[in-house]
């Protein structure tokens, strides 16, 4: 079963107006929000996840696909 993510959040009341990223990828315990999302999901048996992006869509791509650690692939 798929499971669909909103992941177009600015997260503009995470900052005090500094460099704005998406929200998904600001850090909890050294891993971003999404990746915790994900986590849980999967625990639960769901793991194919599709992703509805929208602020800054780049960033979260090259993220999942340059940036992820190996061990939390």
């Amino acid at each position: 079963m798929k499971v669909a993510l909103l992941v177009g959040g600015r997260g503009t009341r995470l900052t005090a107006g500094e460099d704005v990223h998406p929200k998904a990828l600001f850090e909890i315990g050294g891993r971003p929000i999404i990746w915790h999302i994900m986590n849980l999901y999967a625990a639960a048996g769901f793991n194919d996840f599709l992703l509805l992006l929208g602020f800054k869509a780049q960033e979260i791509v090259d993220y999942f696909v340059n940036r992820l650690p190996y061990e939390a692939r």
